[in-house]
């Protein structure tokens, strides 16, 4: 397993939110911080939508493997990344299901629900999601 680690640098104002811009890095497990450990199977399972350009979506594909981007749940934005697995990469218009990870899972567990529905931000509002399940362990519970 390999834990994920963020060292933030300054505060950047947005409106009434304040960013941290941070610098992520991949390394082997930290088992002395459980919080930090990167789960491959995913904190959720979600069913994403990703506007289309015309809609104010991405201009283009998103890059391969994963796609990191801050999501707004309950009015608070939170760092997570969608692990595409077998789609390879999603395009504006796109719907697909795929797991979520979150770089605080034991902050954001605790917001949502089966069912709940947030949105994927980057620079403006780039699509929706909706939990089709959450993460107990190894175990997704679902509707």
């Amino acid at each position: 397993m390999t834990a994920i680690r963020a060292k933030f640098s300054r505060a950047v104002p947005a409106g009434d939110l304040t960013l941290f811009r941070a610098v992520l890095s991949f390394g082997p497990d930290d088992t002395s911080n459980p919080s930090l450990m990167m789960k491959r199977e995913g904190d959720i399972m979600v069913e994403v939508h990703l506007f289309t350009t015309e809609n104010g979506g991405r201009n283009g594909p998103t890059p391969t493997k994963f796609f990191g981007c801050p999501v707004e749940i309950q009015g608070e934005l939170f760092d997570c990344r969608l692990i595409l697995g077998e789609f390879e990469r999603l395009a504006p218009g796109d719907t697909a299901v795929v797991p979520i990870m979150f770089l605080s899972p034991g902050i954001v567990l605790q917001m949502l629900k089966v069912g709940d529905e947030f949105r994927l931000w980057e620079l403006r509002y780039i699509g929706t999601a909706k939990v089709l399940a959450l993460s107990v362990g190894s175990d997704m519970k679902g509707a």
